[in-house]
């Protein structure tokens, strides 16, 4: 599940089953998430989901790289698909419906207020991916030596 907390524009492609995609904004801090695992064509017996943030930058002296901070301000909410239903949720026939809903690819940003709240607590409890500032800038700061590594060693 995907939420669009912020007013950005959200795309979803299904080509069935697992195949799908979504498309979180347009140009800067566009998102993309979509199945790994089909796009390489892998045999392996379990989920690769992927996560694309593309980001648009001035020039950036790239002996200050170690001061760059990517920031986690541009990672959307996203939780695992994986909520299992409890018996408390059985007594609120509406909620347990919502939850189907969003599991299934119902967007949360239609729900009303106290829907998205609920929805969002249901599915917090142990299901959100969480992006920490230290992740993104190693990921960041690897792409960017691996990239002008492997550039002067084949120019």
């Amino acid at each position: 599940m995907l939420t669009n907390g912020l007013k950005r524009t959200l795309q979803f492609y299904s080509n069935g089953f697992d195949n799908k995609t979504y498309r979180v904004g347009k140009n800067d801090k566009k998102v993309k998430i979509y199945n790994k695992k089909i796009e390489s064509n892998l045999d392996v017996p379990y989920e690769l989901t992927r996560i694309e943030i593309s980001r648009v930058y001035d020039d950036f002296p790239i002996k200050e790289i170690r001061k760059f901070d990517f920031g986690t301000d541009n990672f959307p909410d996203i939780y695992l698909n994986s909520y299992i239903c409890s018996l408390a949720d059985y007594t609120d026939k509406t909620l347990y419906a919502i939850i189907f809903a969003v599991q299934n690819g119902y967007p949360i940003k239609e729900l009303s207020r106290a829907y998205k709240e609920k929805i969002k607590k249901l599915f917090e409890g142990g299901q959100r991916i969480k992006f920490t500032n230290k992740d993104a800038n190693d990921v960041f700061r690897k792409v960017i030596f691996s990239y002008f590594i492997n550039y002067n060693r084949f120019n």
